[in-house]
Order: C-alpha cells, then structure tokens, then sequence
C-alpha cells in the first residue's frame, strides 16, 4: 500500500477548500497531527499520451477519504469553480522516516467528475477527475521537474486571487522558475513579451531565470513560431502586426 498522498485546495470562490479537512472533526479517530488542513488522498492517476502529433493530458483521477471538503468539493463542480491545487506525496527515506519527496501543482483545474464509494468493510471515499490548464511536477530530492501550460484564454486566471480565507502560502510564492516559464508563454500568447519579462524581474527569485529559459535574445525565434501558432485564436490583422513587432 502506497503513503498517503496529502492534498491542498483552493477555490476561486470558496477560498481554501482543505482547511480543517485533517482534524478529528472532519476525519474521526484517522486525523493526523501536522495535517489539519490536509485532504488525505489514496491513489492517484496522471493520463498522458502521445500519437505522434503532441502530448495529450487527460486530467488526473484521485481518490480521497470522504471529509469536510466533500461538501466544498460539490459545490465547486455545481459552479465550475477554479481551483488551485498541490499533491504532496511521502516515502520512507533510507533512515527510515518519511519524506516528502514528490509535488504536484494544478493551476486553472476544474471538477468534470465526483464517485461516491460507500462500500461494505471498506473505507468511505470518492473519486474526483479534474482537469487543467497548468500542471507543475517536482522531484523535490533528485531535484527534477516539468510544467505544462495549456495557453488557456484567460491567461490570468492562473494565478491565485485574492481571499480572505486563503491559507495556502505555497501559491503565493510566484518567483519560481515555472511561474518564469508561465509568464513567457504569457508574454508571447498575449504579444507583450517585455511587459511580462518586467513582471518577472519584479517578482524575484528564479522568475527571470525561469522566463530566460523560453525567451531571450537567443531564442527570439521561438516566440515568432510560437506566435503563428496563436493566429488561429487571434486571427486579425492588428494582432498579428502586434507579436511579429517582437
């Protein structure tokens, strides 16, 4: 049997989602001390594939004991809710302690499925598919990692918004490598490179770092490709003056 998978949620309406999901309140005796605002998550599966003409992702299907989100979590596919959301993953390390040593960060997910399984001797848990528009995986301790972005429409939703309930300081934290990467794509998808290389300086950290890997001097090229890809989504003549002036 695999560790517990330990998921963080926040929704663009109902704030944080997880919170209080770990305590006795919500769990029973199967609270965990460290991981009060923690969903305790069973199994989980990442569909990806190729044919030949790119990747395709297919959402991820999780399952988690039924607790105080269970409710939070109805609501959210009722209104098409936005989430944000981080999977933790633990394993015993070589002296015998866990470890977190694997994360992954969903930005832009929404609810497409929620199973009910209350089963006899079974614990009681249900089954969530979501789909994204961002998905970062990090191997925290052999220090790899791999993001995707969708190029979604409302590029800005991405990013968490402002909540009076927000408890989450993990996405806050947008001066990474990967938010560097996230803004490039926004730069060329929104044909304001530089404005968003700004943003990036401005935030610190990696950012810059992460926004050089996809666009610099060198690499001017890619975006100019990347831009004629965009056409097919803003096809008139002003746009496409606007992102070859790059």
């Amino acid at each position: 049997m695999s560790n517990i998978v330990y998921l963080t949620v926040t929704g663009e309406q109902q704030g944080s989602i997880s919170a209080g999901c770990g305590t006795s309140e919500s769990t029973g005796n199967r609270w965990q001390s460290g991981h009060e605002d923690e969903t305790f998550t069973f199994s989980l599966l990442n569909n990806i594939n190729n044919t030949g003409l790119g990747s395709q992702f297919h959402g991820i299907t999780f399952c988690k004991l039924i607790d105080k989100s269970t409710p939070l979590f109805i609501n959210s596919i009722n209104n098409n809710e936005q989430l944000f959301m981080g999977f933790d993953f633990y394993r015993i390390n070589r002296f015998g302690r866990l470890e977190k040593y694997y994360y992954i960060q969903l930005r832009g997910a929404f609810l497409s499925a929620i199973h009910h399984q209350i089963i006899e001797n079974q614990l009681d848990t249900e089954t969530i598919t979501i789909s994204y528009e961002f998905i970062l995986c990090q191997h925290l301790i052999a220090n790899t990692e791999f993001s995707y972005l969708a190029l979604p429409e409302n590029y800005n939703r991405l990013f968490l918004p402002n909540s009076k309930n927000q408890t989450n300081n993990r996405f806050k934290t947008l001066n990474s490598k990967a938010i560097g990467r996230l803004l490039a794509a926004g730069g060329v998808y929104n044909g304001n490179i530089e404005g968003f290389r700004d943003t990036a300086e401005k935030l610190g950290g990696d950012a810059i770092k992460g926004y050089d890997q996809i666009l610099n001097e060198k690499t001017a090229g890619i975006a100019i490709a990347t831009a004629s890809i965009l056409l097919t989504k803003r096809s008139n003549v002003d746009t496409y003056t606007e992102i070859n002036s790059y």
